[in-house]
């Protein structure tokens, strides 16, 4: 996958010539320019007083080192989250060998803020320019735009080095330690120090992971002597091609944790609820189920020394706690915003059918009058008629509006009754009548509009 096999999954870029030609000796000329005139160049690391003076307190006079970019590889995920992995290596301008301390010092210098610039290869001279970090150069040949990165975050890292002469192993494992964490030798490290895991399967070979990077020592115990062929090319045959690989894969696990963790924070006005919180919810719960189908391997090969130094990175990089914790988190949130915003529907429900509530019971009671009118009016108007048709008698005009008055008072009379007698019964609540308020009140609707068509 980090091959760039695996299109669907992540690809992979690599420099092209012009690129690696700068990169190399930046000696990007047209071709009309006399190659006398051209200078060939290379990037020096500009120590710091505090790394000279650490360097100094150790009789190690240094005033620069030669950093040689060997590759530079762009690899993409689908996830949206990239890596431009640089493999750097680092030399004295005068052929000696490098000490662990120089290499140490660089390694701080280049993953904080140290600068560097371009020397003549001829004379060491720096060339005209101001120097700047490597971070900037990876992020331009990256991105192709002729402006800095301004990333404030720091380098992860996994530095192999091998030793020349036989070191005792504690010794080993302090400078792997001090690799891994970037601690320069002003930290004074102690015995207790946890945030880093040891994969010591053999004595010669020992890997340091942490947090902030990993580093993989090489070298002889004294018994033997000297290493083994196989082990003195580890860097090439082992290192660059499986071991590099694997800690890009927990980066990027760890990465993708990180900015999920980030986007599931709530603001104080979406903690309320909506449907767009809810969705965005389920959306990094979505992201983390196909995370884990994708990208997510609690065994990646048939090695062990593969897979140990895959726990160790899952270890120190916490990505089972960090993606159980998120998992859970997501859900919980989610949860809850369901229920608040299920809560505010559920208001809003009871408030609506307290209005039909109410239009419920003032139509009631003046359904309930409007009946007890009309039946007074017509058994009034009925009794005066029959007293005309059998006794024969003439009543005078006032008469024939008490029908009308006895219906009216009647009337009021009844809805007044009937308005007390909803009061007192109150609105139905809303989980257990629900269904029934809704159809007493289509059935009190429709009673009303039956007897005014009457």
């Amino acid at each position: 996958m980090v091959g760039g096999h695996r299109e669907g999954l992540a690809t992979r870029w690599t420099l092209g010539d012009a690129a690696r030609t700068l990169v190399e000796s930046a000696s990007l000329y047209e071709q009309e320019i006399d190659p006398v005139l051209r200078i060939s160049k290379r990037l020096v690391l500009l120590l710091t007083d505090s790394s000279r003076e650490r360097l100094r307190s150790h009789s190690i006079e240094c005033d620069g080192l030669l950093v040689r970019i060997r590759a530079i590889a762009l690899t993409l995920f689908q996830t949206g989250h990239g890596f431009a992995v640089t493999v750097v290596e680092l030399e004295r301008s005068d052929g000696v060998a490098l000490s662990a301390l120089e290499l140490l010092e660089a390694q701080i210098l280049i993953t904080r803020f140290g600068k560097i610039a371009w020397a003549d290869a001829r004379t060491g001279d720096l060339v005209p320019g101001a120097p700047f970090l490597l971070g900037d150069l990876v992020h331009r040949l990256a991105t192709g735009k002729d402006v800095p990165s301004h990333a404030a975050q720091r380098v992860t890292t996994c530095t192999y080095a091998q030793f020349a002469e036989a070191a005792p192993t504690a010794d080993r494992d302090l400078f792997g330690l001090h690799l891994a964490r970037h601690y320069s030798t002003d930290y004074v490290i102690s015995p207790d120090v946890g945030g880093v895991v040891f994969v010591a399967d053999f004595e010669t070979v020992r890997h340091a992971v942490a947090l902030e990077g990993s580093a993989t020592i090489v070298g002889a115990t004294g018994d033997p002597p000297e290493l083994p062929s196989f082990v003195r090319n580890f860097k090439t045959v082992a290192f660059r091609r499986h071991y590099v690989p694997i800690a890009l894969l927990a980066r990027h696990e760890h990465a993708f944790l990180v900015a999920r963790t980030s986007a599931s924070v709530l603001s104080d006005n979406e903690k309320e609820g909506s449907d767009q919180v809810v969705q965005r919810l389920e959306r990094l719960r979505g992201d983390s189920h196909f995370f884990r189908l994708r990208y997510r391997f609690s065994e990646l090969s048939f090695i062990t020394m593969h897979n140990a130094l895959n726990h160790a990175f899952r270890k120190v990089l916490n990505l089972d706690r960090m993606m159980e914790e998120l998992s859970s988190d997501v859900a919980s949130v989610e949860s809850y915003i369901r229920e608040v915003r299920d809560a505010e529907h559920r208001q809003r429900e009871e408030e609506k059918h307290r209005r039909y509530y109410w239009a419920t019971l003032i139509g009631g009671a003046a359904l309930a009058g409007l009946t007890a009118y009309t039946i007074g009016r017509e058994v009034g108007e009925l009794i005066l008629g029959l007293n005309e048709v059998l006794w024969h008698e003439k009543f005078p005009e006032w008469a024939k509006m008490l029908p009308g008055a006895v219906g009216v008072v009647l009337g009021l009379g009844v809805a007044a009754i009937a308005y007390s007698i909803g009061r007192r019964r109150g609105p139905a609540a809303h989980e257990e009548q629900h269904a029934g308020h809704l159809s007493e009140h289509a059935m009190w609707d429709q009673v009303i509009h039956r007897a005014l068509k009457r």
